[in-house]
């Protein structure tokens, strides 16, 4: 690029470039080194359930595998969707009750999976007419 003449802009050009092509073949390798691991026979099976959930594709049914560990350790519905932070956060004081959206306790890494899994299921439903419908509605 010509960069407008600048020989100081168009090496700060470079960099970036660099920076970002490096960047890329970080997070490709870091996804060949998952896709590897998952396969291993100890978590194939469970990811083979977890990858037949709509919406949820390789990288994140990985978190989400390794993010839970072992699902028994949850007694309950509840204590798994306290574990990932998807309760609601009140502040209740007396007779005043606010509701502040998601909790901020949470598993960060296991959060963000569902919920951009659940984004891509919403955005195409796969077949599922009546996701498309309920989102439609809002």
């Amino acid at each position: 690029m010509d960069c407008g003449g600048s020989a100081e802009l168009k090496a700060a050009l470079q960099l970036k470039i660099q920076d970002h092509l490096h960047k890329r073949d970080l997070v490709l390798q870091s996804n060949q080194a998952i896709r590897k691991m998952y396969r291993q026979e100890a978590y194939w099976p469970l990811m083979q359930l977890i990858l037949s959930i709509p919406g949820i594709g390789e990288i994140n049914a990985a978190i989400i595998l390794f993010e839970l560990q072992d699902i028994l350790r949850f007694k309950t519905f509840d204590n798994l969707c306290s574990y990932a932070g998807l309760v609601p956060d009140t502040d209740d004081s007396g007779e005043t009750k606010k509701n502040k959206g998601l909790t901020h306790r949470r598993n960060t890494y296991l959060r963000e999976a569902l919920i951009e899994s659940s984004w891509i299921l919403v955005k195409y439903p796969h077949g599922q007419p009546h996701l498309a419908i309920k989102t439609n509605e809002r």
